[in-house]
């Protein structure tokens, strides 16, 4: 007698009522066999959250401090600390950059992978320039009013930031006198401009009038 030939269809009918019962006990909770429910029934993806932002800029040259996420099973709870971090982050280069986050069950369910995009981007030191529309000195004759002719404003990240200029007119066209306008503008990294004047002289040039008694 073949005993192995005879065993084979014996063996499958145990299997089938070692499983059936298993199922019946992991439905009905008394199923005492560590994760053998969750081999049984666990289909499910863990989930994988980020914490912060899903986009952070980081200046070029400091460190990069990753918020970090957290992940959550159906069958096995907080598994956080079993989430695989992916990073290329340099933050000694100016580019873009991610950060990925997966994590796998007990199961062996993998979760959808999520990521962060990381830019490190270079620091703004350049100063913006600021260049006099018009003549820098100009004469006005007293008690005329005197219309300063203004300036324009460039930076080589923000652009024209012509509009961001502050000028300081102490100009009194009824006093003879020297007087300055000043410019002034800073760019959005917080550089400022070298000051430019305008010398602006009122002076009598009008003969006097003399009118006869």
């Amino acid at each position: 007698m073949n005993v192995a030939t005879n065993a084979a269809p014996n063996l499958k009918k145990v299997l089938v009522v070692v499983f059936t019962s298993m199922i019946s006990l992991c439905a009905a909770g008394e199923l005492a066999v560590p994760n053998a429910c969750m081999i049984i029934y666990d289909t499910t993806q863990p989930t994988a959250v980020l914490q912060g932002e899903t986009s952070i800029r980081v200046p070029q040259g400091t460190p990069y401090s990753d918020p970090g996420a957290t992940a959550t099973d159906n069958m096995d709870g907080d598994i956080t600390a079993r989430i695989v971090v992916t990073s290329n982050v340099n933050t000694a280069v100016s580019g873009s950059y991610s950060v990925a986050y997966s994590v796998t069950d007990s199961a062996g369910n993998a979760s959808t992978t999520v990521s962060r995009d990381v830019v490190v981007y270079a620091v703004d030191t350049t100063r913006p320039v600021i260049v006099l529309t018009g003549s820098p000195s100009v004469t006005v004759e007293v008690l005329k009013p005197y219309a300063d002719a203004g300036a324009r404003a460039t930076d080589d990240v923000d652009g024209d930031i012509t509009s961001r200029i502050v000028t300081v007119n102490s100009v009194n066209s009824s006093k003879i006198g020297d007087y300055a306008v000043s410019y002034n503008v800073a760019d959005s990294a917080g550089n400022a401009a070298i000051q430019v004047i305008r010398n602006v002289k009122v002076v009598d040039t009008t003969a006097p009038v003399i009118t006869p008694k």
